[in-house]
């Protein structure tokens, strides 16, 4: 709630330029383990493999923060009373900020009403993102134990297909060295 546009523009800069890096050596893996006759269908695939597992992540996540925002909102609701000593301490400050401001005091009090539930409700949404980073920080961690497996076979499969080196006929010495 306090962090500024420029940061977020530094963050989300930084999240692409991270993205773009991670891209390209991961379609360089994905390639290099097809032949070069399937390297097509196999660049166009994993394109729409991408573009599949995406919609579906918004969709997925979409779905997690509006769930995550709805408890956040009965948590919250379940706590705070209108006429609850903490909430009216709210109102009536918010109230003295807007009659200073100049405020018609015949609408201050509905207008302090709905500060205070804009307070509540960005209050409301920073937990429900939380919720949802911590909830794809988790999954993105379980998904590595999977992803190193597959790597470790991918190894042992090319070392199992790749062909011994056979020595060349340059390097055999198959005759003494005469002594001149």
């Amino acid at each position: 709630l306090l962090s500024g546009v420029g940061l977020v523009t530094l963050l989300v800069i930084t999240q692409r330029g991270a993205f773009g890096l991670i891209q390209s050596p991961l379609n360089n893996a994905i390639m290099r383990i097809l032949p070069p006759e399937d390297r097509s269908m196999g660049s166009g695939l994993h394109g729409v493999h991408r573009g599949v597992a995406a919609a579906f992540g918004v969709a997925l996540c979409s779905l997690l923060l509006e769930k995550r925002l709805a408890v956040h909102e009965v948590l919250l609701g379940q706590h705070h009373d209108r006429y609850a000593l903490p909430v009216q301490q709210s109102l009536d400050a918010f109230g003295a900020f807007l009659l200073r401001a100049g405020e018609i005091p015949q609408q201050v009090a509905s207008q302090s009403m709905v500060a205070l539930g804009q307070v509540y409700h960005d209050h409301i949404r920073m937990a429900a993102y939380a919720d949802c980073f911590l909830l794809l920080a988790i999954a993105f961690i379980l998904a590595l134990l999977p992803a190193y497996l597959t790597r470790d076979r991918t190894h042992q499969q090319h070392a199992a297909i790749s062909p011994a080196p056979v020595p060349s006929e340059t390097h055999r010495i198959d005759t003494v060295p005469s002594a001149s």
